[in-house]
């Protein structure tokens, strides 16, 4: 009984652990000039990435400069460049393979938008104008894509011109999470997808060359 107890507990463990979600918020303010802000978070903890936490400075000791060792330089060969098709060949794969992670893991990913504001400005009105159209467009379809194939919602979102300014600003509030569990199997199935196009690319090299 006692082994079925301990059993029980890992299971629950390790069940909490890939329930449990990490994530990364990113805040950004150039209109207001709050400056950049990245937390990282799992669970219910959170730790401030940028800007660090100012460290106490220590006095440095002197050390005395040694002369430098002189380095061999090593002959390298010259490695053979991919032909235009091998690039688009390596292109196609590519996308493939985010295509079917993205079709997979998607939903997997969260990502809450809870404040997208771009003020589109130049030193030109009528520059100004065609950027607003352009950043009117591109927000739309990003906006789009993102709900399609990721579980994403954007509560708060704005673009907007701004003639007496010369230069663009933003406000953003980004928050991207995912279960521990669901990363796993993006990782593996992500490490498994390139290795097979390695060897496919690998194979196609060698049939290349004889």
């Amino acid at each position: 009984m006692t082994a079925l107890y301990v059993l029980g507990a890992i299971a629950l463990l390790l069940t909490a652990l890939c329930l449990t979600r990490i994530s990364i918020r990113v805040r950004y303010d150039s209109i207001y000039g709050g400056g950049l802000t990245v937390y990282a978070g799992v669970g219910f903890l959170r730790y401030r990435l940028h800007p660090p936490k100012e460290k106490k400075v220590k006095k440095e000791r002197r050390v005395r400069e040694k002369p430098e060792k002189k380095k061999k330089i090593a002959e390298k060969k010259e490695a053979k460049k991919p032909s235009l098709g091998e690039i688009f060949a390596i292109i196609k794969e590519a996308r493939n393979i985010v295509g079917k992670l993205a079709a997979k893991f998607g939903q997997a990913l969260r990502l809450r938008a809870h404040r997208v504001e771009i003020v589109v400005a130049t030193d030109d009105a009528a520059k100004t104008a065609l950027a607003y159209g352009a950043a009117c467009q591109a927000a739309a379809y990003l906006i789009e894509f993102l709900t399609l194939h990721f579980d994403c919602k954007v509560k708060n979102a704005a673009v907007w011109s701004d003639f007496s300014r010369t230069e663009p600003s933003a406000r953003l509030d980004l928050k991207l999470s995912v279960r521990i569990g669901a990363l796993f199997g993006i990782a593996f199935s992500s490490a498994w997808a390139i290795a097979m196009l390695y060897l496919k690319l690998k194979k196609t090299t060698i049939a290349g060359d004889s």
